[in-house]
């Protein structure tokens, strides 16, 4: 009988330190960098601009993103983030209408929490400038507007979910909605200068 007692006993003993190893595998925050790639789909917004007289209605875009991260917790990292995108658009001036393409980029600052286990929850909350440039004429690739980039004060927030494929390669689908305040400079008073427009991405993130 106590042959087959002192058995059960070391596994019964075993089994919550098992367990708890498994959850630890997947806690996040053990890669002290983290490095990001990620692409998805950013949905429409329109910039009035008063230098110009103009109005920009960007269109729906692929975006490309990445980051740069170091952990401060587990679950919390602090880093930079560049995006990029060509983006159609109508560039809408007193003579008229016209078809057009512009790069726009991104630069943030960003915090990432995510909570921990394998399947997880995303929160970010990111703050930087989005750059406006290389205005063309679909077609013709007529510059418009003014020679100089333009850049404007912006905050985005997303949330998502994730699976971690293993302790340092993690996949998050995140939806950040953004927010940006363009210069008034020529416009009436009054005139709304924030454009707001969302972005869903898919992320691998790879840990060192």
């Amino acid at each position: 009988m106590r042959r087959f007692f002192l058995p059960i006993l070391f596994l019964t003993a075993a089994a919550p330190t098992h367990a708890q190893i498994m959850q630890q595998r997947y806690q996040f925050g053990a890669p002290s960098v983290w490095v990001t790639a990620g692409a998805g789909s950013q949905d429409s917004w329109s910039v009035n601009d008063g230098k110009t007289g103009s109005q920009w209605q960007f269109g729906s875009s692929t975006q490309y993103a990445a980051s740069l991260e170091k952990s401060v917790s587990n679950g919390v990292s602090f880093g930079v983030r560049g995006t990029t995108a060509s983006v159609p658009l109508t560039y809408s001036s007193p003579s008229g209408p016209i078809d057009a393409d512009a790069n726009v980029s991104q630069v943030f600052a960003t915090v990432h929490a995510a909570s921990g286990g394998q399947f997880h929850t995303v929160l970010e909350i990111s703050g930087g400038t989005t750059i406006y440039a290389n205005f063309k004429a679909r077609g013709s690739d007529a510059k418009l507007g003014t020679d100089s980039p333009g850049s404007d004060f912006t905050y985005a927030f997303g949330y998502g979910a994730g699976f971690a494929l293993a302790p340092s390669f993690v996949l998050d689908v995140v939806r950040e909605s953004t927010t940006a305040k363009h210069a008034d400079t020529g416009l009436a008073a009054g005139s709304d200068t924030k454009s707001r427009w969302s972005t869903t991405r898919l992320v691998a993130r790879i840990g060192f």
